[in-house]
């Protein structure tokens, strides 16, 4: 993080180095839950726990590190599947078939969303523009100036998984892999909802549905699947018929890979359904 002085700076780097760390639970809940989590600009902790989506912040007192509730995003009938903060607010789907817009600093809604007929597994936004993918078997594109349904996209198959690449205005999605002769993995235009390729990996097995999606540039796109995989695709390469897949990494333990992040150059992390593990990819 900018602001770090240089005794900070290696203390971090030695403890990498070594592989150094300390265990500790920064939350505990009362039920098992999965939750979607995002950590802010100034590490506040954004936390979806059923319906809600809580703000936790971290307070010292007597030298102790504490996280604290400090706001409640509240107003879904059912649990949060996702949600993304950016651009001073706060955009989270849930199993009740609609999108919600928040304020961050009151916590009140402002927009809500509906159209979904079924769980809004996916969203995520930018611009004035929403994305979400639902397991109704479509990709919808939202407007927020209009506070409607652009586009909706037909992808024949449960949505997981959707992630916009605003450089082109495209976006892709990640759906179940249940449907015979559908890609797992479809990238559309955003202005005209229409289909601009398909991205294959040589055989895609069925049921290799993907979870997440991550665009490491305006080019290249990451994404992890029920085949306990982490792949890099390059969206220059190939076509509907010729993989664009340049890179992949599969889970140790053959796990199903839920989530993905990176920093944009050197690590990619990925989180797993089985043991609580969470695996670091160094290039």
């Amino acid at each position: 993080r900018s602001g770090w002085n240089w005794k900070e700076l290696y203390k971090v780097s030695w403890n990498w180095t070594h592989g150094y760390c300390k265990d500790r639970n920064l939350l505990k809940f009362k039920f098992n839950l999965m939750p979607w989590i995002q950590l802010g600009r100034f590490r506040e902790l954004y936390v979806a726990q059923a319906t809600d989506v809580i703000l936790y912040k971290s307070i010292k007192y007597n030298g102790q590190l504490s996280w604290q509730p400090v706001r409640t995003y509240s107003g879904h009938h059912g649990d949060v599947c996702k949600f993304v903060v950016r651009n001073g607010q706060l955009v989270s789907s849930s199993m009740d078939n609609s999108i919600r817009s928040w304020d961050l600093q009151t916590g009140k809604c402002t927009d809500i969303f509906r159209g979904h007929s079924s769980d809004v597994n996916s969203v995520d936004c930018f611009d004035d523009v929403i994305v979400s993918g639902s397991k109704d078997k479509t990709v919808k594109v939202w407007s927020l100036q209009n506070l409607s349904c652009v586009h909706t996209v037909d992808v024949e198959d449960n949505v997981w998984s959707v992630s916009p690449n605003p450089s082109f205005r495209s976006v892709v999605s990640g759906s179940s892999g249940h449907t015979r002769g559908v890609s797992p993995l479809q990238l559309w235009d955003i202005d005209s909802g229409k289909l601009i390729r398909s991205l294959v990996s040589g055989v895609n097995r069925l049921g290799a549905g993907v979870r997440g999606l991550k665009w490491e540039s305006p080019h290249t796109l990451l994404s992890c699947s029920y085949d306990t995989s982490v792949r890099l695709w390059d969206v220059r390469l190939g076509s509907h018929s010729v993989s664009s897949c340049v890179l992949k990494w599969d889970d140790p333990h053959d796990s199903v890979v839920y989530c993905i992040d990176s920093d944009g150059k050197w690590m990619v992390i990925s989180g797993t359904n089985r043991y609580g593990v969470v695996r670091m990819f160094l290039s």
